[in-house]
């Protein structure tokens, strides 16, 4: 029986740096910065939240599945 909580929980985005909103959506623009540490330096380029970046705006970010295929081709 799913209770008023395990609804309310379905909505809330995940709290990962980089996951992408709505979660496990491969053509999410959005993704998590659950923290101000984490919108600074994402902001000032630091690695740490740019490595964790599962998705983004297409003029910024490469989908996820454009990076595998650069991979597979790059080798």
């Amino acid at each position: 029986m799913k209770t008023a909580q395990s609804v309310y929980n379905l909505h809330l985005p995940p709290r990962e740096v980089g996951e992408t909103i709505p979660s496990n959506t491969p053509h999410a623009v959005s993704v998590t910065l659950p923290t101000w540490d984490a919108n600074v330096d994402y902001e000032e380029g630091k690695e740490w939240v740019h490595s964790k970046l599962r998705s983004g705006y297409p003029r910024y970010a490469l989908a996820q599945k454009n990076m595998l295929l650069m991979q597979i081709y790059d080798t």
